[in-house]
């Protein structure tokens, strides 16, 4: 199934444009479908075996939209993918 890069962040847990720079920095492949960049769950669920941390630097985007310039002090926003199950 191939997912669109927001729906593919949606299941990281990070923004679409992570997903992008993943793609751009040779983490996850993806395939181009007419104009649109598209990634397969199997990559995906690559990365998540892979246990790599995905650093998301698009955090704090609604202050970035309210122009107040706190985006520039939001800090990093740091996912680490856990392969397994939770305990508890």
């Amino acid at each position: 199934m191939l997912l669109t890069l927001n729906e593919a962040g949606e299941s990281l847990r990070v923004s679409g444009r992570t997903v992008r720079r993943l793609i751009a920095s040779g983490q996850i492949r993806s395939t181009r479908v007419g104009g649109s960049v598209r990634v397969s769950r199997v990559e995906l669920e690559r990365l998540i075996a892979s246990g790599t941390e995905i650093v998301d630097t698009h955090a704090g985007a609604a202050a970035c939209e309210t122009g107040d310039g706190a985006c520039q002090s939001e800090s990093k926003k740091s996912s680490r993918i856990e392969t397994g199950s939770t305990s508890g």
